[in-house]
């Protein structure tokens, strides 16, 4: 069907046209107008409660980010084939599962979370089965990986974080996010650690099952004895010394 010009824009049509007409006889290359028109965005991934972000280092050795952020997805269809997020002190990504409730830590990376049961952004981000509808949704992105915080870092020291998307057209989509270290579980843990020097004790003063008596008759029957009497003062050697521990 033709498009209808108003009277105002004749002018400007005509004009164009023989601008147009001109540069071809010049056999000036034109740029194709469709390519030039801006790409409108499909879907926004911004974050949220800034200050409530964290970086979690773990006590195995493990790191753990959480950030709050807002999905809103502009246009119906969008699927997500691929997702990384980068820290600033490592190259290499952190990983994003699809249910991080599995995770022995997840009650702590939740605890800080506005909402009561938050809404785990992973599911919508990693592997969603069918194109995501028009819509907002606001909750947590959750990432562990290896890549462990320099301890060069203090605690409450702010860090970026580089997350990329990758639809399923191809186009790739960076946001900035950020989110302060935190070693709370860390200490935690070491201060359930015991004492070397106690451990060391308790294994120096610990009594051995069999008394070098019993390792000789041992050898001597080539079976050690199993007599009711001799468990009897096993188990009252036992008792004996975990009473003094």
């Amino acid at each position: 069907m033709p498009t209808k010009i108003t009277r105002f824009a004749k002018p400007l049509e005509a004009e164009r046209r023989g601008i147009t007409s001109k540069l071809q006889r010049l056999k000036i290359q034109m740029a194709d107008m469709d390519a030039l028109r801006p790409t409108l965005a499909r879907f926004a991934l911004v974050q949220t409660w800034t200050e409530l972000a964290r970086v979690h280092d773990l006590p195995n050795g493990q790191v753990a980010v959480s950030l709050m952020a807002k999905l809103i997805i502009i246009k119906s269809g969008v699927m997500f084939t691929d997702v990384a997020i980068f820290p600033q002190w490592d190259d290499c990504s952190l990983d994003l599962e699809e249910e991080p409730q599995e995770h022995p830590h997840f009650e702590e990376f939740t605890r800080d979370s506005p909402a009561y049961r938050p809404t785990i952004l992973n599911r919508f981000l990693v592997n969603h089965p069918v194109p995501l509808r028009t819509c907002q949704r606001e909750g947590l992105i959750i990432a562990t990986g290896w890549n462990s915080v320099p301890l060069n870092y203090p605690n409450e020291k702010r860090l970026s974080f580089t997350l990329c998307l990758t639809d399923e057209l191809g186009s790739e989509s960076r946001c900035t996010f950020y989110a302060r270290v935190d070693r709370s579980l860390k200490a935690q843990r070491e201060r359930q650690r015991p004492d070397p020097r106690l451990v060391a004790e308790r294994i120096k003063n610990r009594v051995p099952l069999f008394s070098d008596q019993e390792k000789a008759e041992a050898i001597v029957h080539g079976e050690p004895p199993a007599s009711s009497e001799l468990i009897d003062r096993k188990i009252k050697r036992f008792t004996t010394y975990r009473e003094t521990m």
